[in-house]
């Protein structure tokens, strides 16, 4: 069986195990990460510091995971149902904001959304989306 290309279009729907509302809970719609996007938020969330000229201190490199979550999340996430203000308790329209990355512009959730989701919800759906975008056993070549 040949190699499966990546459906791009294909969703799904997570709600987090931190939501307690079983009647009506928020529910995101997590989608896949192409490779550019993928590519860049490696890039943007490693940093390296090098040795010294005498080579008696090792290179370092440090994995930025708050940087990559934020970033898969904010380009992973397509949609968020019933996220509800702070404030008013009123769900959240959801909207995206055209951000530039890599060569070309992608829609990514919008800055003022991502600061109200709680910093460990943004690590579980990080997890998540990273786990979609994961190579699947039956799309493996026998």
């Amino acid at each position: 069986m040949a190699l499966t290309g990546i459906n791009f279009a294909q969703t799904e729907s997570f709600v987090s195990e931190y939501d307690q509302d079983t009647e009506n809970p928020t529910t995101f719609e997590l989608g896949m990460l192409d490779n550019t996007i993928q590519t860049h938020i490696d890039n943007e969330s490693v940093a390296f510091k090098s040795s010294s000229k005498k080579g008696k201190d090792p290179a370092i490199a440090n994995i930025l995971m708050g940087t990559k979550n934020y970033l898969t999340v904010r380009f992973g996430v397509k949609n968020i149902d019933n996220f509800l203000h702070p404030d008013t308790g009123d769900a959240i329209p959801f909207k995206t904001q055209s951000v530039p990355f890599g060569h070309r512009n992608y829609n990514a959730v919008a800055s003022d959304i991502m600061n109200l989701i709680p910093r460990e919800v943004i690590s579980e759906l990080s997890n998540r989306i990273s786990e979609l975008n994961d190579f699947k056993e039956g799309e493996r070549k026998n």
